[in-house]
């Protein structure tokens, strides 16, 4: 039996008293009840009715008593079809927002960033997942809507904590079912032209949606349809992974918002069908579609109807599918029950562009740039370098896409190489173009992309670095400082990408290892890491590299090189015609032969020129300047000096402004230009004036030195990538430190700042504080940047926060300014930068730079101790105590060692040594003693030291066997530490309750699941590696999972021991063994842990191991 189904969106319901035309109100009730009239018919006529989609725009203006002529519609729809309000779905629009809630619109005003095509997303979502009166005003549009759903359906489908409306199945005959993906695409609608670009479903929408539908088919085999009101061209850019995912995990995408009935049968993904608007009074006829899908089949059509106004009448709409038989959209879908895999198709005729804007009023929108389908990818340097290099690309994408090469004549080519003779000729450029246009092509693509050379994190790096934290690595050697390459690709793999692209492979040979890690061979570990690909998976793999892999050549199986040089003469001068430089053939060649033939220079020349209103190739020789120097430039060199002549006519202002510019970390909008200027004289401070706009900025503007993008005051101006470095290197250096001096200074300068970074709670809130550093360390004043961190609290608050990396990143430069004598701190500024270093390397997992750390702390406080580094041997102390290390640990608390003269006058430092020997007590395994020590502590202690000993002391009160308190406390300590995003405690807490739960004697796998699932997310939000608890895996029957992270364990501490870990380590081996039925290997290694811990004095698993020796006794 065929499943039909309505759709229907944008019913604009408006009160009498707010019609917007003379007779609306009666018009709009003439057409819904010939619209009743009409699906009786159908209805009658065929198969029934199984369900209601309506897309949105309910209401006009989101007003009650709209609402209330929209239900009784909707009761009359459904009275007529015979369904129940559960078989009724909506979703809100535009329209349903209460644009009159005054509350919301200074967050309106806030979001409109949401219009920069270069401001991310993230800083919204953090408010909407922990800003509770951020959420609430947002939400508080829908509050009418949400009345009105509660009528209807019985819930407020706007309260949802993630923000769909509906992730569901719904079961029809027999084992059939379809699951609804409803989803708000109005959570940012509110505030004029608010659908061009600048909307988002939000990934945390989508997947939590998802996730919801996974739970009851895994497997995908039940058919999904996603509906929500917007078409994907009204999005943010970052919202395209959202796009994606929908395209991929659903069968039928249900949308409204462009009052036109419209369709698509894509290659793979899901169809895309649009409904008109059941009423519109402007230019757009009103339309509704029925929708039919045979289950066993998968066959499926759209058939719409229209409204037609002088003979007050619905029929079907002909015209808009008049292209196929019946007048109907036919479609494909994977018959339910076929299981996850994509369903491809054929395409029978050219398919509507999805990616060309349709606004509500028909207002064409600018196509989006899909930046984000690439991972790790650097921005593209400049769009023209891929002018005459259309043949490369016409052969990279035959291969691509199965086609035979046209030079060798090779098909089914699955590892695509692309080298370059020396840089800056265009690979990056070319290899992106390449891939935008495949998936342009075919949404279905994935594509991973990893940059060798960039990330996103302002510095150059690598990708075995960028992939150290990542949570679900599997790899073959265990110590941190070596990592495997291609064990690291293989994970990414998993997600079954279409291809593959590694962008500058070269820069592998250039990785401090000290810093990033070692990779003995790393040409000979790509090769073969390709060799695998070759061999087993199916996906093209395209390497940019200015080198080959060593005995990779042209006849290895399934290898394509593509060499690009730079351009000849007569390219070149084409490039230059190309660029509007008017001249004869032969000056153009020989400015080619001058320029080199790189693309890059050749295309800045291009634009100078044009900025010049100049086009000749006398120009030309005039911006290079002195060819002899400019011929031993580099790249960036000869772009620099070309810059540097293009500055010649600039007057001083319009230099010291484009200098400041250049140094500026970032894009800068006009509201903030004034602080880029001199002030003092300035009324009115951090604006700048319209006479300077006139004077600096425009002509700067047109000489093509500055880009600016948007309107009035929300208008950004940046530098071109390229240009900024070149700059950089057209200004003396005295004047580059004075700029960044400068900007440090006017960042900590504004009023909105805090003098502490105490109560600060995310990243962006942080973010200032961590350029200002950055700038003043650029202008040599690393004890102003070191001030910042110390100081304002900052690196306790990334500490806290969890936000480790960063932390480590920013502490690593201050240790290599000391290095290189750049600055030369005093002790106790040393000391703290040692200090901190150790307890990030230790929540980060680094065992062997936390060792380095610890004696080079160690050196410093020195022995015995100056009273003024008593706080530093207490926190060295345990330090060396989270280590295992018993007898240093109590050696550094030692009365001979600590000056307890400065400890007894000092409540805070005697209350730490209070809690470090409580906790000393406790890894001793001595827990009464523990318990005592901990109960008696004075005060002293600040919050985040309270939360941190308190999990010992739970921990103390678990391992004595006293369960109840132990999980109260823990909970107590947790909900305190999310209410002060301390989640750097979180991971640790979480792991403890997974511990208490498989501890207890009847010891609950599921609870213990949801603690260590609850640590996993924690990381994942956070730069704390994840790592699977040993004997949750051990619990679940993940034997060998557990074992491998323990023989890891026992190689780390081989060279830098960690007792603790180790202990643990044989504990867990020794289990598996006992699991597997091998006793006589089980008590081999819990003898071994019994004498480590008679060895080290380092006892805390003591009840752990009496446990295990009892079951294998029994």
């Amino acid at each position: 039996m065929a499943i039909n189904f309505l759709h229907i969106s944008d019913l604009h319901f408006c009160a009498p008293e707010d019609s917007c035309t003379p007779g609306h109100a009666d018009r709009q009730k003439r057409v819904t009840d010939r619209m009743l009239e009409r699906i009786r018919t159908i209805t009658q006529e065929e198969e029934p009715l199984r369900f209601i989609i309506v897309t949105g725009d309910i209401a006009f203006r989101g007003k009650p008593r709209e609402y209330d002529r929209a239900e009784d519609f909707l009761r009359r729809l459904l009275d007529i079809t015979d369904l129940l309000p559960n078989r009724l779905f909506l979703v809100p629009g535009n329209h349903d927002v209460y644009r009159d809630y005054s509350c919301v619109q200074r967050h309106i005003e806030e979001l409109r960033q949401l219009g920069d095509q270069d401001i991310s997303l993230e800083y919204v979502y953090d408010k909407l997942a922990d800003d509770e009166v951020f959420l609430a005003a947002l939400m508080g549009k829908f509050s009418h809507f949400n009345d009105f759903s509660e009528r209807m359906l019985g819930r407020r489908i706007c309260d949802n904590k993630h923000h769909y409306c509906f992730a569901e199945f719904l079961d029809l005959d027999g084992n059939l079912r379809i699951g609804l993906l409803g989803l708000n695409s109005s959570l940012f609608a509110g505030y004029k032209e608010d659908d061009k670009r600048r909307l988002a479903l939000g990934l945390m929408q989508v997947e939590s949606a998802l996730e919801q539908l996974k739970k009851h088919d895994p497997e995908h085999r039940s058919s999904r349809i996603g509906f929500f009101h917007h078409p994907f061209d009204c999005f943010h850019k970052e919202d395209k992974s959202c796009e994606r995912t929908l395209r991929w995990e659903c069968d039928v995408i249900l949308m409204g918002h462009k009052h036109e009935s419209d369709a698509d049968e894509p290659k793979s993904g899901a169809i895309p069908i649009f409904a008109g608007a059941t009423f519109e009074e402007l230019k757009y006829p009103n339309s509704f579609n029925m929708v039919t899908i045979e289950p066993e089949t998968g066959k499926g059509t759209v058939t719409p109807f229209e409204y037609r106004d002088k003979e007050n009448r619905w029929i079907q709409d002909t015209l808009t599918y008049s292209d196929w038989n019946q007048k109907v959209f036919p479609f494909n879908i994977k018959p339910p029950g076929t299981g996850n895999r994509p369903y491809l198709r054929t395409r029978e005729k050219p398919g509507l562009s999805m990616s060309i804007g349709s606004s509500e009023h028909g207002k064409p929108t600018v196509p989006l740039a899909r930046r984000d389908i690439f991972i790790r990818a650097p921005a593209p340097l400049d769009n023209s370098i891929f002018t005459h290099r259309d043949g490369e690309l016409d052969r990279l994408k035959d291969v691509a896409n199965d086609e035979p090469d046209p030079v060798t004549g090779k098909q089914g080519v699955i590892i695509t190489a692309l080298w370059a003779r020396i840089p800056g000729i265009g690979t990056t450029s070319l290899a992106r173009k390449l891939v935008e246009e495949l998936v342009d092509s075919d949404f279905s693509r994935r594509i991973i992309w990893y940059s060798f050379e960039l990330s996103a994190n302002k510095e150059p790096t690598h990708l075995f670095h960028e992939l150290l934290s990542h949570p679900n690595l599997s790899i073959r050697d265990s110590s941190p400082t070596e990592i495997n390459l291609p064990d690291l690709l293989y994970h990414r793999l998993e997600e079954q990408p279409t291809y593959l692209v590694l962008d500058g492979i070269e820069a592998i040979q250039n990785t401090n290892p000290s810093a990033h890690g070692v990779i003995e061979d790393r040409y000979r570990d790509i090769k073969e890491f390709l060799e695998k690909i070759l061999n087993h998976r199916s996906i093209r793999v395209l390497v940019t590299s200015t080198v080959e892999i060593t005995d990779f050549n042209e006849k290895t199986a399934g290898y394509l090189p593509v060499f690009l040089d730079t351009f000849d003469e007569d390219t070149g001068a084409a490039l230059l015609l190309a660029h509007g430089v008017t001249e004869s053939k032969t000056p153009l060649k020989n400015c080619s032969r001058l320029l080199g033939g790189h693309a890059l220079i050749l295309s800045v020349v291009g634009k100078l020129l044009k900025a010049r209103s100049r086009s000749s190739a006398d120009h030309i020789e005039e911006l290079v300047g002195n060819k002899a120097e400019f011929k031993n430039q580099n790249e960036l060199g000869k772009v620099a000096q070309l810059v540097k002549n293009h500055l010649r006519d600039l007057n001083p202002n319009q230099k010291d402004f484009l200098r400041r510019l250049g140094s500026y970390y970032g894009p800068i909008s006009r509201k903030e230009l004034g602080w880029l200027m001199d002030d003092r004289q300035r009324k009115d401070k951090g604006h700048l004036s319209w006479t300077e706009e006139d004077k600096i900025i425009l002509p700067l503007k047109k000489k093509g030195l500055i880009e600016a993008n948007g309107k009035d005051d929300y208008t950004e101006y940046d530098i071109h990538p390229f240009m900024r470095l070149a700059l950089a290197e057209c200004f003396e250096g005295n004047r580059q430190r004075q700029t960044h001096r400068i900007l440090a200074t006017k960042i900590l300068s504004k009023s909105q700042l805090p003098d502490s970074a105490s109560q600060l709670n995310t990243l962006d809130e942080l973010q200032p504080f961590l350029d200002a550093a950055s700038h003043f360390s650029e202008a040599g004043q690393w004890l102003r940047a070191w001030e910042i961190y110390r100081d304002r609290r900052v690196d306790r608050r990334l500490f806290e926060l969890g936000y480790a990396k960063e932390l480590y990143n920013c502490l690593t430069r201050f240790e290599e300014s000391c290095e290189k004598d750049d600055w030369k701190p005093n002790q106790q500024n040393l000391a703290h930068l040692h200090g901190c270093l150790v307890a990030v390397c230790h929540v980060l997992g680094r065992n062997p730079e936390k060792w380095e750390e610890m004696e080079s702390y160690r050196s410093i406080i020195g022995s015995p101790v100056p009273a003024a580094y008593a706080g530093h041997a207490l926190g060295l102390a345990n330090a060396y105590l989270e280590s295992g290390d018993m007898d240093t640990g109590r050696q550094l608390m030692g009365r001979q060692n600590l000056p307890m003269e400065k400890i007894t006058r000092t409540p805070a430092e005697f209350a730490l040594l209070q809690a470090v020997e409580a906790k000393a007590e406790l890894f001793s395994g001595r827990y009464d003693d523990a318990i005592d020590r901990f109960s008696n502590i004075e005060k002293g202690l600040d919050t985040f030291q309270k939360l941190v000993f308190g999990c010992y002391l739970a921990e103390a009160y678990w391992r004595r066997g006293e369960f109840k308190p132990a999980e109260k406390r823990l909970k107590e300590i947790m909900d305190e530490a999310e209410k002060r995003a301390y989640r750097v405690l979180l991971p640790d807490i979480f792991q403890r309750l997974t511990w208490l739960a498989l501890d207890r004697d009847n010891h609950s796998i599921e609870e213990a699941g949801e603690w260590e699932n609850g640590r996993k997310n924690t990381c994942q939000k956070t730069d704390i590696p994840y790592v699977p608890d040993a004997f949750f895996l051990l619990s679940i029957n993940q034997s060998s999972r557990a074992q491998q992270w323990a023989i890891d364990v026992r190689k780390t501490s081989s060279h830098h021991r960690n007792f603790d870990m180790e202990i643990r380590a044989l504990l867990v081996i020794a289990d598996a063994w006992r699991r597997e039925g091998n006793n006589e290997h089980a008590r081999r290694y819990l003898e071994d842990a019994r004498i480590l811990m008679g060895k080290t004095n380092c006892r805390r698993e003591r009840n752990r191991l009496g446990k295990m020796e009892q079951l294998l006794k029994s």
